[in-house]
């Protein structure tokens, strides 16, 4: 027969599921993983996979457990649910090897995923010149009143929308990785890794003003207004503007492909396309390889064209809209200029 004595200091002795994830963070996810992958996993552990697993011990957590917890999140955030189940997953996968479990016994394996739906949504024309004017509204409005909005939201908003990079790349940008003489940003660790973002001339337009008026010895191009440091928060300032637009479901990540959805409008490849965008292919890869920054240059040169031609045609049938809204009435001010409400004190565009 067993020792009961020795299997209960054994068993005492056994970490809890929320011992192992933490061993999982600081030995395994930290050292390797991006920063922006470990919030997130620390964001799925604290509201999720804590409450409902980390005072188990790591060895007696069963299927029935995990299933649980993922239609339990599943039922509002199906896409959040498989996240957390993939990290479940590779916690319990190192809780085998370090000897937690045993070996092939992890409650993940197989446990169907929920279908997640692509949600791809492009900007019309007449989309993009309502934002404009209401990102130079609030540019023009003087802090403290409702409509103002800070130099730097509105400019990652614009470098959104005219480079089609990632939200990440442009709120974490750094003086140090932005190369106007060359027209382009050369980030180090972006999500497909090193890149390289080609500038349109209007991007170059918006990160000269940013250089001429940053603060010295502020590293982010697009700081926060109060205590420096990457901006902060850009999710609530874009449900206002997007509410103020009338720009209903729009998320950030959209300025991505309605740059895409631009440049095939104007007859780029999918090839150029990808060079933008930073999308990895062996295709791809393989083609520009060899590209010189003049390749890139007259890239962002056309992908920029492309952007402002459907700005400009934004604005043209806004003001249309606006004038047969109106119906005759004289002096009525439709001008997209005029839309734009000019404060006191305020500085002309």
């Amino acid at each position: 027969g067993g020792d009961p004595a020795r299997d209960r200091d054994l068993r005492r002795a056994m970490p809890t599921f929320g011992e192992v994830a933490e061993r999982y963070m600081t030995e395994m996810a930290e050292p390797y993983r991006k920063a922006s992958t470990v919030r997130g996993y620390r964001g799925l552990l604290r509201k999720h996979l804590l409450p409902a697993l980390g005072s188990i011990k790591v060895a007696d957590v069963e299927r029935a457990d995990v299933e649980r917890l993922h239609q339990g999140i599943g039922k509002t955030a199906p896409g959040a649910a498989n996240r957390a189940l993939a990290l479940v997953s590779v916690i319990m996968t190192n809780a085998e090897r370090w000897g937690y479990r045993d070996a092939r016994s992890n409650p993940c394996h197989r446990m169907p995923r929920f279908p997640e739906r692509k949600m791809e949504r492009f900007m019309t024309p007449e989309e993009r010149a309502r934002l404009e004017e209401v990102l130079a509204e609030g540019e023009l409005a003087p802090k403290g009143h409702p409509r103002h909005l800070g130099r730097s939201t509105v400019a990652v908003v614009r470098l959104l929308l005219l480079t089609g990079a990632r939200k990440g790349e442009i709120t974490s940008l750094q003086s140090s990785t932005v190369h106007l003489e060359r027209t382009c940003l050369r980030l180090p660790d972006s999500k497909t890794g090193a890149k390289v973002i080609p500038l349109s001339p209007a991007a170059v337009v918006v990160l000269r003003d940013l250089q001429a008026t940053r603060d010295e010895g502020e590293a982010f191009v697009c700081p926060c207004q109060v205590g420096g440091g990457p901006l902060q928060n850009l999710g609530a300032s874009w449900r206002r503007i997007r509410e103020r637009a009338g720009l209903d479901g729009l998320r950030l990540h959209d300025a991505r492909h309605s740059v895409a959805s631009d440049m095939l409008a104007d007859g780029m490849t999918l090839a150029e396309i990808a060079v933008v965008l930073g999308h990895k292919s062996t295709q791809t890869t393989t083609r520009y390889a060899h590209w010189a920054d003049e390749g890139r240059q007259d890239i962002a040169r056309r992908m920029g064209a492309a952007v402002e031609r459907r700005s400009r045609e934004g604005a043209e049938r806004l003001q249309q809209q606006r004038q047969l809204a109106v119906g005759d009435h004289e002096g009525a001010d439709v001008s997209t200029e005029g839309n734009v409400i000019r404060f006191p004190g305020s500085r002309g565009r």
